[in-house]
């Protein structure tokens, strides 16, 4: 869902607001990261992490697919708070994942390995994206982005609940 990030320009552009508009939405995305770090700190416990971690994707996907739908900026800024807390909560669950369940001599590893895995796909959306943008306009891509994400949750689903029911 990277090329969501090569059309927040054209979004912006296209609900009117330019610079600002730009600016916002990724304020919105922060703000939604912040919140879902605190709310992650203080409520996910180790149990639940895989559940996070599939909700949190699945939120985010959601959230993308209103944005592509959202008819002006203030719906769009606000649905993208959603998605910056659902990445933050997954995010969190995440590293919990990794580090509590990956032998110690392999860790750091596995951790870069994953970290590397992400970014090349990053990469790979990016020099896509503007293509992408093209070809659906920056809603499409949105809307696009966020089906990918509910797809990764589906996936991410029978991959992780079982390491999630209670011991």
């Amino acid at each position: 869902a990277g090329f969501t990030l090569v059309a927040e320009v054209a979004l912006a552009e296209e609900l009117g607001a330019g610079a600002i508009g730009y600016g916002l939405l990724n304020a919105g995305w922060g703000g939604g990261a912040a919140l879902g770090s605190f709310l992650a700190q203080r409520h996910l416990r180790q149990r639940y992490e895989a559940r996070a971690l599939i909700w949190g994707v699945a939120l985010v996907g959601v959230c993308l697919g209103l944005i592509g739908v959202a008819p002006w900026l203030p719906l769009a800024v606000g649905v993208m708070v959603g998605a910056g807390t659902g990445e933050c909560i997954g995010g969190v669950a995440e590293q919990g994942i990794l580090q509590r369940r990956t032998p110690d001599h392999v860790r750091s590893r596995v951790i870069g390995a994953s970290e590397s895995a992400i970014l090349i796909a990053l990469a790979i959306s990016f020099a896509f994206g503007g293509e992408v943008v093209d070809a659906l306009g920056p809603r499409g891509a949105y809307f696009v982005g966020g089906l990918s994400c509910l797809a990764a949750a589906l996936v991410l689903d029978p991959a992780l609940l079982i390491a999630d029911e209670p011991t």
